[in-house]
């Protein structure tokens, strides 16, 4: 990282936040648009729990999002639309990936 680490990763995570805001402000992303990641359930309708999850957590009422699961796959789908809410998950072990 060179001479000055704290600097660059302050640079990277400015850049970033300014880049996802940018993002949901001009609505260039689209959740229907991501790939299919989903192989528990059918996809359509565990990504669409999903996808629907995270533009609810987009609305100004949304405090934080609340996820169950066992593996983290289901907050991995959720995360990946970037919702404006923090998400909590929940597990029955300690070692779930991706959590």
């Amino acid at each position: 990282m060179g001479q000055y680490p704290e600097k660059a990763l302050a640079v990277l995570r400015s850049v970033s936040l300014r880049i996802e805001r940018w993002q949901r402000e001009k609505k260039h992303w689209d959740a229907t648009d991501l790939p299919i990641m989903s192989s528990s359930m059918p996809a359509s309708i565990s990504e669409e729990i999903c996808n629907t999850t995270s533009r609810m957590g987009n609305k100004p009422e949304a405090d934080a999002i609340f996820v169950c699961t066992k593996t983290g796959q289901t907050t991995s789908l959720i995360s990946r639309n970037r919702p404006d809410c923090p998400i909590f998950a929940f597990t029955p072990t300690n070692s779930s990936e991706g959590v």
